[in-house]
């Protein structure tokens, strides 16, 4: 498993390449993970608003060759720590 350092994101629902920043409004984590017996990687990006706390999770679709949003039982809940 391999994730990156937070980094701002643009409007555009499929993720393209954002450099790298500390903080910021809208951050994001990438992870990706490599799972031997399919021989496939699997790569999410977790999207979130520092203000509000609202999030999306996104996986890669291979078929489409584009990010897509999970569907909502795969996203986190409005509270995720209550």
């Amino acid at each position: 498993m391999a994730t990156v350092s937070p980094a701002n994101a643009n409007s555009n629902p499929v993720m393209s390449a954002a450099p790298a920043a500390e903080n910021g409004r809208i951050m994001m984590d990438y992870t990706s993970v490599y799972v031997p017996t399919s021989d496939k990687t699997y790569y999410e990006v977790l999207v979130w608003d520092n203000v509000t706390g609202v999030s999306k999770l996104y996986y890669y679709d291979y078929a489409d060759k584009v990010f897509k949003v999970y569907d909502d039982n795969a996203q986190l809940p409005a509270n995720p720590l209550d």
